[in-house]
């Protein structure tokens, strides 16, 4: 093989690997899963992720963050005491609603203003029934010590 052939070949495949890069870049990125397997719960959100974008139902902004355990949460302090620990699915974990708007924030800010001075700590994850609202109980209860525990039953799918 001649030379000019090598240098032939090694530029055409040079131009062709940067148009293909350019096309790919105008592509949209394909959206990272927000929920990932977890061995003992079946899945969780991934720990420490965050996105923040348009809801498509309601036209609002909204941000998501996602606390070390896996959940739609600020961090817990596990040696906070006392605490409501609130188990669910989606009506629960609220994505597609603004965090300060969740009912387990609002079910917060309305115990403080009564004095209570503990955390309402949000447990739900979109698709999860009751099954697995068990599981959470069973793994979180012990750790998190809570007060009292609510189990958010959504009559549409539970």
């Amino acid at each position: 093989m001649r030379f000019s052939s090598v240098v032939l070949s090694f530029t055409s495949l040079l131009l062709t690997l940067v148009v293909v890069e350019g096309l790919l870049r105008l592509l949209p990125n394909p959206p990272i899963p927000l929920g990932i397997p977890d061995r003992d719960l079946g899945y969780i959100y991934r720990p420490h992720f965050s996105s923040r974008g348009i809801n498509t139902e309601s036209g609002r902004d909204v941000s998501v963050s996602i606390n070390s355990f896996g959940f739609r949460d600020d961090e817990w302090d596990e040696h906070a005491r006392p605490n409501i620990m609130v188990v669910g699915d989606s009506f629960t974990s609220a994505e597609g609603v603004a965090e300060q708007d969740r009912f387990t924030e609002l079910l917060e800010a309305a115990l403080r203003k009564d004095g209570w001075a503990g955390r309402v700590l949000n447990l739900g994850i979109a698709g999860s029934g009751p099954e697995a609202y068990i599981e959470r109980i069973r793994t979180y209860a012990p750790a998190l010590d809570p007060e009292r525990v609510m189990v958010v039953i959504f009559n549409g799918n539970d």
